[in-house]
């Protein structure tokens, strides 16, 4: 991860950042963020970031989200959840939530809302 000023990172390409709606599944609820693409060589392309990393990257949200997946095509898009129902002060799931067997990822009806960003 290269170093670069929160504060800088805060005032060049925060209003530039794009949030989407979320959507959820039986156990998670999801948002893709997308990035400036001039932030792209910032970010690791081999592993999913860390809360830290993601934050100093000018991303805001609420706790308990995590970066889960890599969506390859568009490197500036990224893929978040969090267990459903969670606490938007602390992130914790509801006392009765049980991840899944398996690990999910969304549905190919839920990527689709992929389709929908406007990339230039």
């Amino acid at each position: 991860f290269k170093n670069f000023s929160v504060s800088n990172m805060t005032s060049v390409f925060m209003e530039d950042i794009e949030y989407s709606t979320r959507y959820h599944d039986q156990y998670y609820e999801y948002r893709h963020v997308q990035i400036p693409k001039q932030l792209i060589h910032q970010i690791p392309r081999n592993r999913l970031l860390h809360e830290d990393e993601w934050r100093a990257v000018g991303i805001v949200q609420s706790r308990g989200w995590e970066n889960y997946l890599m969506h390859k095509p568009e490197p500036h898009i990224l893929l978040f959840r969090r267990p459903k129902n969670a606490d938007n002060r602390s992130g914790k799931s509801l006392f009765s939530w049980k991840p899944p067997a398996k690990d999910t990822v969304p549905s190919e009806k839920a990527m689709r809302i992929l389709d929908q960003v406007d990339i230039d």
